[in-house]
């Protein structure tokens, strides 16, 4: 008859008496932004933006900056976390902390067989992990020593997440340049650029700017920068 898996009834039998774990959504938020108010005199210089709009949908997650094993237990081996690994949450536990954890991490048994339960880490409250359990019960195997710090919490943007950027890029004769761009996804490089020209009355007297649905009054503008007022956001809407 076959051994059995030592770890599993282990784990097994603390069920009794375990606390129920509360389930953690992952940590996401979505904020809007601009530079500018409404009806409010500005200036900038030339190569400066002029009007910066950002809606930004961000989530956090904990992300391994080096790597660990947890130690073993009862024969059984535990996976390295290696650095990059994301880990997302997964409940929180009674006496405060989170537990996270990845489907690439699966514990074996003493036998070699992958565990069937969820295999989750403990972070306290300050973000620092310091043990492991099933995810389902929560019952927390405190390591000893406590590793170093090897977590850390990370954003990202999500799809959906755009910032657009219009920059005053000078004055020639009565045409006024500004350029456009636009980052998606929290790209370094603008996935849309643009070179916009507008004519303007003669110098020192104000004129009109409108791209997409953003209307500028501009006040004044020189070779070594501008002065306006946005009456209207890209979107058209004037708050």
């Amino acid at each position: 008859m076959a051994r059995p898996a030592l770890l599993s009834i282990a784990f097994a039998s603390l069920l009794l008496g375990c606390a129920a774990i509360m389930p953690v959504e992952p940590d996401t938020f979505d904020a809007e932004t601009v530079s500018y108010v409404i009806g409010q005199v500005q200036e900038k210089n030339t190569g400066e933006a002029v009007a910066v709009e950002e809606r930004v949908i961000v989530r956090q997650a904990l992300v391994a900056v080096s790597d660990f094993t947890p130690p073993p237990q009862a024969g059984a081996e535990y996976p390295t976390i290696r650095k990059g690994m994301e880990l997302k949450p997964y409940g929180k536990l009674p006496g405060g902390g989170v537990l996270y954890r990845s489907e690439k991490l699966r514990p074996r048994t003493s036998d070699g067989s992958p565990v069937p339960w969820k295999y989750c880490i403990a972070v306290d409250p300050e973000g620092a992990a310091y043990g492991d359990a099933a995810c389902a019960l929560g019952l927390v195997r405190a390591w000893e020593p406590r590793p170093e710090r090897f977590l850390d919490m990370k954003s990202f943007y999500r799809r959906g997440s755009v910032k657009r950027e219009l920059s005053y890029a000078g004055r020639s004769g009565n045409a006024v340049r500004l350029d456009y761009r636009e980052y998606r996804g929290g790209a370094a490089a603008p996935s849309i650029s643009q070179q916009l020209v507008y004519d303007l009355p003669e110098s020192g007297t104000p004129g009109t700017v409108r791209f997409r649905g953003m209307e500028i009054e501009v006040l004044e503008a020189t070779s070594n920068g501008i002065r306006y007022v946005v009456k209207s956001r890209m979107d058209g809407s004037a708050n």
